[in-house]
């Protein structure tokens, strides 16, 4: 079993006690870690149960590796290199059979004795954030969408699967998902709350949709998070943590050091005993790992070449830029370059239309009845003029209603047209003439020579 994760420099010690986890109850199984910077530090080139270091540059996953990192910033480049590092070691382990991603912050409890049986009749195994119905378990104080259901704000912002954790095995349809996850995470790896975008998270919520053998995996003991403590209970059996009465397989430290103590507090007194027990277990495993200089290593893709720091505003103008090929490696360039607003080229007058010429009578008696329909939809909207077709139709048919037996013949004062209606009459009327090829000359008064 080959078992990865992708990090940044900083990141590094969490991966190297997801790694210890992993080999204690997993002897045989191979750790590689994708590394998201130009280098490895000095310090990280022999990681404890570590089999191997790969640099992102160097997975070959796509034809611009800069140009497609250039795009995001830390969390969204480095979560965007899953599916790269997935087809990486799918590629140079073609002797291994099964392969699973781990979260850095993945913490392993127990064997994953579960999975050999699902790999029987599925080639994909996904976990979704909750495995019930997530209403009657939270807390409103919690949410920051209080007047909404809970799955319009929680799903709408994260999906439904949780990323942190995906297994499959060599299979047709196992390598199919790797290049579709990759081809959509190329351009689409960024958060976007308002849109439902969560970086790589997003597109997994559709895999079940446009690929066969993908599993749900609904067992509670995997992907075992704050955010899904309240629906599945917590309890300890001797040295065994169990999750719904399950063994505890995988434990999300997600926020350890922050969010952890909100959702805990939410907790009956017996499970947040239980939660700060294992707590405590995971940061002392940490603080012995050591590394302690890594964590204040900043990430490479944060600068320029020339050390500039990168503007956010940089990265999203970039974004329309992707496909140019002629653009050299962003890195390469500076913020004044993205950012430099230039005046818009002047555009050229537009060419005279030879077709309209003022000796061509039929051209200007089309342009004549083109002024005149618009000038009579004008009237009509603001004078309340109607077309006369339609007032001798009006006029027939009520004196064809009053003249019915029984009818009250009440007369019909027509109201005489006023000047301003007049006026518009005339206009239209001139409007619809067209224009004459030349003008006429005035009669010779007589008495006067020509």
């Amino acid at each position: 079993m080959i078992i990865t994760t992708v990090t940044s420099a900083a990141f590094l010690p969490k991966a190297v006690v997801m790694a210890q986890s992993a080999k204690r109850h997993i002897p045989k199984c191979t750790i590689v870690i994708g590394l998201i910077e130009e280098s490895v530090p000095e310090s990280a080139h022999h990681l404890p149960c570590v089999d191997e270091i790969v640099l992102g540059k160097d997975m070959m996953g796509y034809a611009d590796f800069h140009r497609f990192l250039f795009q995001y910033y830390a969390e969204e480049g480095i979560n965007s290199c899953k599916p790269q590092l997935l087809n990486y070691v799918y590629k140079k382990y073609d002797r291994e059979r099964k392969f699973v991603y781990m979260d850095t912050d993945m913490y392993v409890m127990s064997d994953l004795e579960e999975l050999d049986d699902h790999f029987k009749r599925h080639a994909v195994l996904l976990t979704p954030h909750y495995v019930e119905s997530p209403e009657p378990f939270i807390a409103e104080k919690l949410l920051e969408w209080e007047a909404r259901p809970f799955e319009i704000g929680f799903f709408r912002s994260y999906g439904i699967i949780n990323g942190g954790f995906l297994a499959l095995k060599r299979h047709p349809s196992a390598e199919k998902f790797i290049q579709w996850w990759m081809r959509r995470v190329e351009q689409y790896g960024f958060f976007d709350y308002e849109k439902g975008l969560f970086s790589d998270q997003y597109w997994l919520q559709y895999a079940s949709a446009f690929f066969d053998d993908i599993l749900f995996l609904r067992h509670p003991g995997y992907n075992f998070a704050p955010w899904n403590w309240q629906e599945r209970r917590a309890s300890a059996a001797g040295d065994t943590f169990l999750a719904s009465n399950e063994p505890i397989r995988l434990f999300h430290m997600s926020g350890v050091n922050s969010h952890f103590d909100k959702w805990n507090e939410q907790l009956p007194d017996d499970q947040q005993k239980i939660m700060n027990d294992i707590r405590e277990i995971y940061l002392q495993e940490l603080n012995n790992v050591g590394f302690s200089d890594l964590k204040w290593i900043e990430w490479c893709y944060n600068f320029y070449s020339s050390g500039e720091r990168i503007e956010h505003k940089a990265r999203i103008v970039f974004r329309g830029l992707y496909k140019n090929q002629e653009l050299p490696n962003p890195f390469s360039l500076s913020n004044a370059f993205f950012l430099t607003e230039e005046p818009p080229p002047t555009p050229d007058p537009p060419a005279p239309n030879p077709a309209i010429a003022e000796t061509d009578t039929r051209a200007m008696n089309v342009e004549a009845d083109n002024r005149a329909r618009h000038a009579e939809d004008f009237l009509k909207q603001n004078m309340n003029i109607r077309p006369n077709r339609y007032r001798k139709q009006f006029s027939r048919k009520s004196r064809r209603l009053n003249k019915r037996p029984g009818k009250p013949t009440a007369s019909r004062k027509r109201k005489a047209p006023s000047r301003l209606k007049k006026s518009a009459k005339k206009i239209v009327r001139w409007l619809r003439s067209p224009p004459s090829r030349t003008r006429r000359k005035a009669a010779p008064r007589k008495g006067v020579n020509p």
